[in-house]
């Protein structure tokens, strides 16, 4: 009849239940009840329909003794769901986006790379009065548009595969944030109960949807920007993709071990565009300026840049080429 009220209410006090027990041997934290029992809330307020499985929710704060045991609670807990909005959401939180993010990037990132080789276009355009600057920002003005419509519509289509083999979903489900009060003051979210609760929020899925899918948006047009942008000085395909991919690892690793307080200035640190959405980077790099809003700034300001740098080395072989 579509009335969750009981099967909250008993989750709801399950988990109160366990957190008022004392064990040493639970590996969940203070903090994992706090959230849990806030989910329970929140979908017994809105009535909202249950995903499986499990009354409980893991998060980052849980000290298991071996990985077996954390595969195993992550297992028994994940929320699962087949609707459209959660079909996004684990595609999203378990990295599926990346296979189609490759897939993009190759097609529509590889520049001047793809007009190498017999009779290239770009020879035939060369020989008519168009600058090499042009050409440069003809090719990531049209590369940019089709690979972000491309990944729109794949988000789309798994949305509405989705909703067509079960429903849309609730925009209203929640989702877990990681709060900066824990950065400020690690300690104070176990001195009392109620102060835990200080250290996360959740926020609506269909708005975590939308910052998330932004967010990789920007991301994926400043690796094409950059691909197209290394086209220019690396002749094969192979090259290119494999320039970049080496870029963006040894980016995001270094980012994090080498940045320091200075860590949310690097556009490669929003790669992880899950976990910085919902505030986990943020919490573990201890830097609350890791933030979507941030991510988005710096990667726009970054793409930018790179497209007026690639400018600027076109426009200077254009001189060189009339001299």
């Amino acid at each position: 009849q579509n009335d969750w009220t009981a099967f909250y209410e008993s989750q709801l006090a399950l988990n109160e239940e366990r957190r008022a027990r004392e064990s040493t041997y639970d590996p969940l934290s203070p903090f994992t009840y706090a959230v849990s029992i806030a989910e329970k809330e929140w979908l017994l307020g809105r009535n909202l329909r249950p995903v499986l499985s499990g009354e409980l929710t893991p998060t980052i704060f849980d000290e298991y003794e071996d990985k077996e045991l954390e595969k195993f609670y992550y297992d028994t807990y994940k929320k699962v769901d087949n609707s459209g909005l959660f079909s996004l959401y684990l595609n999203i939180t378990d990295k599926f986006y990346i296979i189609p993010g490759i897939v993009l990037l190759f097609l529509v990132g590889m520049g001047f790379a793809s007009e190498r080789g017999k009779r290239p276009t770009l020879q035939l355009l060369l020989t008519q009065p168009v600058r090499k600057r042009d050409l440069f920002l003809g090719k990531v003005f049209t590369n940019s548009m089709i690979g972000i419509i491309g990944c729109v519509a794949l988000f789309g289509l798994l949305a509405l595969i989705g909703t067509l083999v079960n429903r849309f979903g609730d925009w209203a489900y929640p989702v877990l944030h990681y709060d900066q009060k824990w950065i400020d003051d690690p300690f104070s979210l176990f001195k009392e109960a109620t102060s835990i609760t200080d250290g996360f929020h959740l926020m609506p899925l269909g708005n975590y949807l939308l910052e998330t899918m932004g967010l990789f948006l920007l991301v994926l047009w400043f690796a094409i920007v950059l691909s197209i942008f290394l086209s220019q000085f690396i002749r094969s395909k192979a090259g290119v993709i494999g320039a970049v991919a080496v870029i963006g690892f040894v980016g995001y690793i270094g980012s994090h071990k080498l940045l320091g307080n200075l860590l949310h200035l690097s556009p490669f640190t929003y790669f992880d565009v899950a976990r910085i959405t919902n505030g986990e980077i943020a919490v573990l790099a201890e830097n609350y300026q890791i933030t979507g809003m941030t991510g988005s700034l710096v990667l726009l300001v970054s793409t930018v840049g790179l497209i007026g740098i690639g400018w600027l080395i076109a426009s200077r072989r254009d001189r060189t080429t009339m001299a």
